[in-house]
């Protein structure tokens, strides 16, 4: 016997390259979309593969094709009707004009680095990203077209989940992310036998989830969250309805990760370290302070996320002035070993260095601006930024808010330091 959850999604317009057909007009002249429907179903089973199934219902051709980014070491035996094609890492996806459905088996478990698991089944839970399942994709559609679509879990006997989705009745979900074209599954799930703790901290329903008698301080988690949450707030615009936080022990990764409206913190992560930074804040500005960096700018994401964590952590006093500028002198004096800031991927020493590059700044935009230009004004300003983010942008932008031609601490960055 087998739980059922339905979570319903409901998608942005995307354009058909290519022709188009009108759509049909209401009596007060205003267009009314047209809409198709999709119904995702994961199918979880401990010692087997995971099951995936798209579902597509569409009066006429809305949506021509899919194209999934989906290698074959983790997603393969693709069916379904309509034409399926692989080449090489794409699955190329063209379904019929009416009812379509396509079904394809991955694998969850995903080893970081050998150093543990991001993603992981269990005979007792499982923890993944909705993106393990549902792969990136690009589609052609009609223009003018809406999606409406559903989510299901297909679980074991006493399993449960949970997603960074509001609630929409007993077991249903809603999510919204009109930004996509193609707004599939996405952000961090857990499923099966769970203890989980809520709060509503500023008016956002926060969720701490984790495999039942795993010893995970949901509670503190919480509370370090009641007393910054506020303050992001202040800084930000815009701020989700919800968010999930999901933990677990080994043999999962020693570490966090971020996802649309939710993060993953390792069970033995303490909430604050002993040089005064935390993971969970870390991610926290990761989820409510995206920004769209270089992929071999990588540092740029990193520092400023570390940066201002601490910054939060001083302002909201759960570190003293003092802690906060010894944690900055550490970070200088272990960002000395970076030779560089270049990478995909910022090691350790890249992200201490760009912590002081970001502490530096920090310093002459007050000073350029008496204390009315922070680092948090630059970063709801790179949050805007359409483009990914190089040193190039960034000098750009900071000089700009500062009113000044350049700014000592990214003028002194070389090729070398930042690609």
């Amino acid at each position: 016997m087998r739980n059922t959850i339905l979570i319903p999604i409901l998608f942005g317009f995307c354009q058909l390259a290519g022709g188009t057909l009108p759509s049909a007009q209401s009596p007060d002249n205003q267009k009314i979309p047209l809409i198709y429907k999709l119904h995702f179903e994961i199918t979880l089973k401990p010692g087997a593969d995971t099951k995936a199934k798209i579902v597509l219902t569409q009066p006429a051709a809305y949506l021509r094709e899919v194209r999934f980014t989906a290698p074959e070491h983790r997603f393969f035996d693709f069916r379904g009707n309509g034409s399926i094609n692989r080449d090489q890492d794409q699955i190329i996806w063209l379904p019929p004009s009416g009812n379509a459905e396509l079904t394809y088996s991955t694998i969850i478990d995903h080893q970081r680095n050998d150093a543990g698991y991001d993603a992981l089944m269990t005979d007792q839970w499982a923890i993944f990203r909705a993106e393990d399942i549902f792969p990136p994709a690009k589609t052609r559609q009609l223009k003018g077209s809406l999606s409406q679509s559903t989510l299901s879990f297909s679980l074991p006997d006493n399993w449960s989940v949970r997603v960074p989705y509001e609630r929409n009745g007993t077991q249903s979900f809603i999510v919204n992310n009109p930004a996509r074209k193609f707004d599939r599954p996405a952000g961090w799930m857990i499923a099966g036998k769970l203890g989980v703790r809520r709060d509503i901290i500023h008016d956002i329903n926060v969720a701490i989830a984790a495999p039942k008698y795993s010893g995970i301080q949901r509670i503190p988690m919480l509370a370090l969250m009641r007393w910054t949450l506020p303050l992001i707030a202040a800084e930000v615009d815009q701020l989700p309805d919800r968010i999930l936080i999901v933990s677990a022990n080994d043999p999962m990764w020693r570490g966090g990760l971020s996802g649309p409206n939710s993060a993953y913190i390792h069970g033995d992560r303490p909430l604050i370290s002993e040089n005064g930074t935390s993971t969970l804040m870390h991610e926290l500005v990761h989820v409510l302070m995206p920004i769209p960096t270089d992929p071999e700018s990588d540092w740029i994401d990193e520092g400023l996320a570390e940066y201002l964590a601490l910054s939060l952590l001083k302002r909201s006093g759960t570190i003293s002035e003092l802690r906060f500028k010894s944690a900055i002198e550490r970070f200088t004096e272990r960002g000395g070993k970076a030779s560089s800031l270049r990478g995909i991927s910022a090691t350790g020493a890249i992200k201490a260095r760009a912590v002081s590059v970001f502490s530096a700044l920090d310093q002459e935009l007050r000073k350029h601006s008496d204390n009315q230009i922070t680092l948090f004004t630059l970063t709801r300003r790179l949050m805007l930024e359409q483009a990914p983010i190089d040193l190039d942008r960034l000098r750009e932008i900071s000089a700009e808010l500062a009113g000044t031609d350049q700014l000592k601490a990214l003028s002194g960055l070389t090729l070398q330091d930042a690609g």
